[in-house]
């Protein structure tokens, strides 16, 4: 209980169910996967003062689950978002965001919001003070060339552009 804060940077919940890749011979239905997520979220909560969590690819893929695969559209989305609403009272709940679902009872935990710069969006990082989390979804089986290119990006665009303060650590 000594650690003020406690960055997830993404890939909280996996959601294998509703990938389109085959990784496990064993299936895991998504109210397991949700299930999960729910009790190790719930455990980090007990145990640290404050939670952000940056969203990850995996975190995503429900939502494009129910675009692409369930071929709904954004509209029937955000519709099924309204009745949600309308049901709960929560003006911010989001269906097509599932760490949403599992965070929201939590004051604790927060979703850390996407920084944005003109009508771009950056979801993949956050900074605290001179340390920046990030979920670059950049892969390498080279080691350290996937954090190189994040180190890259972060200094050539994201700290020229105002995107990040000055930083010590990524």
């Amino acid at each position: 209980h000594d650690t003020d804060l406690l960055i997830i940077g993404g890939d909280l919940l996996d959601l294998f169910s509703v990938s389109r890749y085959d990784k496990f011979s064993t299936y895991f239905p998504l109210s397991y996967e949700l299930t999960q997520g729910k009790a190790v979220i719930n455990t980090l909560a007990s145990h640290f003062k404050k939670i952000k969590i940056i969203p990850g690819n995996h975190d995503e893929r429900w939502k494009k689950h129910l675009l692409q695969k369930r071929g709904l559209s954004p509209f029937e989305i955000e519709s099924m978002n309204m009745l949600a609403r309308m049901a709960t009272g929560d003006n911010h709940v989001d269906i097509s965001d599932p760490l949403y679902c599992l965070v929201r009872d939590l004051p604790n935990v927060e979703l850390v919001a996407p920084t944005v710069k003109d009508y771009a969006h950056f979801g993949f990082f956050h900074q605290e003070g001179d340390l920046i989390v990030s979920h670059a979804e950049k892969f390498s089986r080279t080691p350290n060339a996937a954090a190189g290119a994040a180190a890259f990006w972060f200094q050539s665009f994201a700290l020229p552009s105002g995107l990040v303060k000055p930083f010590k650590v990524l």
